[in-house]
């Protein structure tokens, strides 16, 4: 699938050299072609995804998981049962791939904590959890260099791990969800329109799509990062959220990441929108893909990535 990607990404450019190099008359049918190409390669794509094909391999490899899951967790001497629950009957070969390699880490991770007696493992959508609870006081800092290093692998392969504690029913107890998010998409951008003026609009990858802020009382005086980023890029630290941060800026947008031992809140100038970056073809299971009518005209001007994986690991 790789070569066919590169194969895709080569007939792109020579459309493109064709559109600049010949007459603009050449324009529509080049376009043509363009869309053509496009829909040999989402097809393919559609195919090694599609989980009807593959109902055989989708069952044994699901209970793979499960036995890797329970065997694993077995060696727990302080966990007596395991609750897991995998929606995974809509997931294609990508999807599976993608999640037997990061399986082995997740595990790992869920081995850093202290759980008593009960874990619960679920996924929703190409989320993952892992839900369990932990004696009040419980110190996982003397652990922090072991999961700081497993944070590393997940970010390297475009995964986020984030975590909630919570009230527990059980007295001396808390509860710690571990969130993995795997819905990194390279086709897909959270596309930031920043204004009239700038020449470029910025685009992020898609999962920011997952962490917006409206309401962030829980915020406010929790020690944590917070980087606002102006419509020129320039990035500003900032000690907490400004307590006026809507009412002085109404059009823009909050996202915050519960990482362990080191939250980030970032402010971004304009609310932003799912972007496919194919303008060829738009995929109505994605929402906000769809291209409405006020975004048609930021699409015209180039994008600045930025890398979010690199900057949280620098």
């Amino acid at each position: 699938m790789e070569h066919f990607g590169n194969d895709y990404q080569q007939g792109k450019e020579v459309l493109e050299d064709l559109r600049h190099l010949g007459d603009t008359n050449l324009a529509p049918l080049i376009s043509r072609a363009h869309h053509h190409l496009f829909e040999i390669k989402r097809k393919a794509e559609s195919n090694l995804k599609n989980p009807d094909l593959y109902s055989n391999v989708n069952d044994i490899l699901n209970t793979h998981v499960e036995n890797m899951i329970h065997l694993y967790l077995k060696k727990n001497q302080n966990l007596s049962t395991v609750n897991l629950n995998l929606d995974s009957g809509k997931w294609g070969l990508h999807d599976w791939n993608m999640f037997v390699e990061i399986i082995p880490t997740i595990l790992t991770t869920c081995s850093q904590f202290d759980f008593l007696n009960t874990v619960s493992f679920y996924q929703m959508g190409r989320n993952f959890f892992m839900t369990g609870a932990l004696a009040l006081g419980s110190d996982i800092s003397k652990n922090r260099r072991n999961l700081y290093g497993l944070f590393r692998k997940f970010v390297s392969k475009k995964v986020l791990m984030t975590y909630e504690l919570s009230e527990s029913t059980e007295e001396g107890v808390i509860l710690c969800t571990l969130k993995f998010n795997l819905s990194h998409r390279d086709d897909v951008v959270y596309f930031l329109p920043v204004g009239q003026h700038s020449l470029f609009n910025l685009a992020l990858t898609n999962l920011f799509a997952d962490y917006t802020v409206e309401d962030f009382s829980a915020l406010q005086g929790v020690k944590h990062t917070c980087i606002k980023i102006n419509e020129k890029f320039e990035t500003e630290k900032l000690e907490t959220i400004p307590d006026d941060l809507f009412e002085k800026n109404p059009g823009c947008e909050l996202f915050h990441f519960p990482f362990l031992f080191h939250p980030v809140s970032m402010i971004i100038p304009e609310q932003g929108f799912l972007k496919v970056l194919d303008d060829y073809h738009t995929n109505k299971s994605i929402p906000g893909t769809e291209f409405r009518q006020d975004n048609k005209s930021c699409l015209q001007k180039p994008f600045h990535y930025i890398d979010f994986f690199e900057l949280i690991t620098d």
